[in-house]
């Protein structure tokens, strides 16, 4: 463990990756003449130099060398003396980034000499509270115009920030992430001059106090902390004004707030974007954003968010996302009768929406893009979105139980243009789907990818999407299409790009050179299908001299000797290692284009071929005898094996049979029999053997069982395992003892019935026959875990056959008594205890 630890330690500190947190800096390093310690590495033409100790126990002392012309410094991974001596005096340093580095000699004046500073980090050190309040009096002594500060994961509380003394410096950005300050004193930081950007992510803050006004701040980030609505106030005591008149964006995801409260929010007249995201907010009232004016974007994802109150929205509001709520069964309530708004953009993804109507939404008139990408609507009626008379967009992919009914005008609309139907389970072949898009004249990206439900060929799909004169683009991935549909290209004029990938495409069908193709398309994929291009044509001309892209990666290249593979071969061209059919540039390049066939070059790239396979070779004929019959042999062989291992417990019990028949008949009646008080002595051992789960999971369950045949009905079971013998064959033990068994009892549970093993086993004890009768009977004990619905019908078909059960935890009620009768029904009386099988004398003499 501690060398993983270790090793992962190094890795993160290697010249490639800074951390988690510390920020990445240039790869292209090379070592610098004054840097004795050979630790720091440095592109002076971009005046960057790197310090990098390993997170070893190093000092760093070279910096007094460095250059005066170098503008950035990367510190990692050292024992640094951070004195104002470590740094040249005339230096003109504007970036100084230190990172997992512990700090000392921390003074004053340690950045006293830096007067050209703009950007200082210092993130995963380890400083003591001490430490904390030189820095903050180190900081406060840097004579520069503004400055970017971070100070992320340094161990900073309220109780260290109550020494924060920035009042004189100009800091435009301050970054306090990843600390831990519990209680955040806004007062601190109002002195700040210029300060515009304040964050404090993922702290443990879970109040805000000390409100001062903060003229400058633009964006207030708190994200990820335990803030409540309770615990802040960004509006003055004495009148309904802000404390951040300029503050345009504030981010309060991830908390614990459940209410946008009018009284602590509403004055934020400039605030342009609001996240809530990931919250607690269960209602969403329009009035307590009324007056955020200048308000644009709302994002509320991830809330639990059921209900909407409107009213009339801020004029400037164009985008809301509430997506991943709980609004069911229609979309939120949006209006209120003509409630006005300026919404374009509303994002209701995740929702358990099941119902289109235009009961709560006819107020948006300007809605430009929709998404309703897996909620769980099932139908589309006409005009379902005809209320949305701006409508451009509209995302309804994946729906969690697919798209089953879509009506003809369902997307009765002039305006859209962009569509998402992708993953729904459509039906595309079917008579529903032809006349679909007649009311959509005017989409110009259409996907309809990931629909299969059956093979789809080219005329049908054409027919589907002839209305579409001025689509540009078209995604239909893996919707069993078998040929490529060359007649969408004169479909459209505009048509840009076209993704046939994840289909079974063998050809790029049957062209005549004749047919004209009106096609400006620059971008062709299909990708992963089945094609082989042993025609001496991939596209028609007219296609080929607007193509700009070509991705046919991983389909099946032949590599055969004829002339047509050849020619294939011949046509790509590479260029700086591109590939290129004419001017067409091959997508994936070489890595994705492999021979398919012949088996011997099966995996090789074509780029490789051609250099090292120039020619094709005949194989001898006693050769090619020889390579055929052993190919044969091997596939036989192979088929054998696969036929015996899927079948390995059958041939087993086969085996089995064959050897009891072979003893039985090598003894005399009067070895396998014997009277004993009068009374016939009986092969069998036991009243019963108990099947259950093989892996011994329902142990606790089937013990229960057991207790009922043994303690109660007197009955004896054998159980594999309390009973099973030790050493030979597992499944051999399990026929002699089922042989032993006057019957069997099956304790059917969810984990028997996906055990393959078990099911051979119950099938055995159902279907075996002796002397032209069942060999056993069967009981089945339905433990009460057991789905009937999902029951297959094997097994409906022995449960009714066969007496069936179900087991009670009650020992006196009737359902206990109705148990016990089943049971002694088939089983009738105990054994005698009296009665046992007698070994063989000769098993006797073999063992001595």
């Amino acid at each position: 463990m501690y060398v993983l630890l270790l090793l992962l330690l190094t890795f993160c500190a290697s010249p490639c990756v800074a951390g988690r947190h510390c920020r990445k800096w240039p790869k292209e390093m090379t070592t610098l003449s004054w840097a004795n310690e050979t630790v720091c590495l440095g592109d002076l033409e971009n005046k960057t130099v790197v310090c990098n100790g390993y997170n070893r126990d190093a000092t760093l002392n070279d910096l007094v060398n460095m250059p005066w012309s170098v503008k950035t410094l990367y510190i990692y991974g050292f024992n640094l003396n951070l004195s104002a001596e470590i740094f040249p005096t005339n230096n003109t340093l504007e970036k100084l980034y230190i990172c997992k580095t512990i700090i000392n000699n921390l003074t004053t004046d340690s950045f006293s000499a830096l007067h050209h500073l703009q950007k200082l980090e210092i993130q995963q050190a380890a400083m003591s509270d001490e430490q904390h309040i030189t820095l903050f009096q180190a900081l406060a002594n840097i004579s520069v115009h503004q400055i970017n500060l971070t100070l992320s994961e340094i161990g900073l509380t309220e109780d260290t920030l109550g020494n924060f003394t920035l009042n004189q410096t100009s800091v435009y950005k301050l970054n306090m992430d990843d600390n831990l300050i519990g209680l955040l004193n806004l007062s601190l930081f109002a002195g700040i001059r210029n300060l515009t950007i304040f964050e404090a992510r993922d702290n443990r803050i879970e109040h805000i106090y000390g409100f001062e006004e903060m003229e400058e701040l633009i964006s207030f980030d708190v994200s990820n902390n335990s803030i409540s609505e309770y615990s802040f106030n960004f509006c003055n005591a004495s009148g309904p004004t802000s404390l951040f008149p300029r503050l345009n964006n504030l981010i309060l995801s991830r908390n614990r707030i459940g209410d946008i409260r009018n009284d602590t929010m509403g004055c934020l007249t400039s605030l342009a974007e609001l996240k809530m995201d990931y919250n607690v907010i269960k209602q969403f009232n329009v009035s307590s954003i009324t007056n955020m004016v200048k308000l644009k974007k709302l994002n509320l994802r991830g809330n639990w968010l059921s209900d909407v109150l409107p009213v009339d929205y801020p004029k400037s509001l164009a985008s809301i996302d509430m997506s991943r709520n709980e609004f069911s069964p229609f979309l939120p309530r949006m209006c209120n009768g003509s409630t006005k708004n300026n919404i374009k953009k509303l994002n209701l993804d995740y929702n358990p929406i099941r119902r289109m109507t235009d009961n709560y939404t006819a107020c948006l008139t300007k809605l430009e893009t929709l998404t309703l990408h897996k909620t769980s609507i099932l139908e589309l009626n006409n005009n379902s979105f005809i209320h949305f008379s701006a409508l451009q967009t509209l995302d309804l992919s994946q729906m969690t139980r697919g798209l089953q009914r879509i009506e003809r005008a369902a997307f009765n609309s002039s305006t859209l243009k962009y569509l998402d139907l992708s993953r729904n389970y459509i039906k595309l072949y079917s008579d529903d789907m032809k006349s679909i898009f007649k009311f959509t004249p005017e989409i110009r990206i259409l996907n309809l990818s990931f629909n299969f439900n059956g093979e789809m060929n080219a005329s049908g799909l054409c027919e589907i999407l002839y209305p579409l004169e001025n689509l540009e683009h078209l995604r239909i991935e893996h919707i069993g299409l078998q040929q490529f549909p060359l007649e969408i290209f004169n479909l459209s004029m505009g048509l840009i790009s076209l993704n046939v990938s994840n289909n079974i495409i063998r050809d790029a069908g049957q062209f005549n050179a004749k047919v004209l193709y009106n096609t400006n398309i620059s971008y062709i994929s299909a990708a992963k299908n089945k094609l082989t291009f042993i025609t001496e044509q991939i596209f028609p001309d007219d296609v080929m001299r607007s193509l700009q892209f070509l991705d046919i990666q991983d389909n099946e290249f032949s590599c055969d000797c004829d002339d047509k593979s050849f020619w294939f071969r011949e046509q790509i061209k590479e260029r700086a290692g591109k590939g290129f059919i004419g001017n067409s540039q091959l997508i994936g390049w070489p890595e994705h284009f492999k021979c398919h066939s012949p088996a011997v070059a099966k995996g090789t790239l074509l780029r490789d071929f051609n250099e090292k396979l120039q020619r094709c070779h005949q194989l001898p004929v006693p050769y090619l005898v020889a390579y055929i019959a052993i190919s044969s042999t091997t596939f036989v062989l192979v088929v054998l094996f696969v036929v015996g291992f899927w079948n390995r417990w059958y041939l087993q019990y086969y085996w089995h049979n064959m050897k009891k028949r072979s003893r039985a008949n090598s003894l005399p009646e009067s070895d396998c029999f014997e009277e004993s008080e009068g009374q016939p002595l009986l092969r069998v051992k036991y009243d019963g053997y108990v099947l259950c789960d093989s892996k011994g999971l329902d142990k606790h369950a089937v013990t229960k069982v057991i207790d009922l045949f043994e303690r109660e009905l007197n009955y004896k079971l054998h159980y594999e395992h309390r009973d099973g013998g030790l050493g030979g064959s597992a499944i051999e033990m399990t026929f002699e003892a089922m042989d032993q068994s006057k019957n069997i009892v099956v304790v059917v549970t969810e984990n028997l019935m996906r055990d393959g093993y078990c099911r051979f086993l119950v099938e055995i004890a159902c279907l075996s026959k002796q002397n032209g009768k069942k060999r056993w009977d069967v009981v089945f004990i339905l433990m009460s875990d057991i789905n009937l619905k999902s029951l297959s019908k094997s097994w409906c078909v022995w449960f009714t056959r066969y007496t069936r059960a179900d087991w009670t935890e009650e020992t006196e009620g009737i359902q206990r008594k109705l148990l016990e009768a089943k049971i002694s029904e088939v089983f009738e009386d105990p054994l005698p205890q009296n009665f046992i099988r007698r070994r063989h004398v000769h098993d006797q003499n073999d063992n001595g």
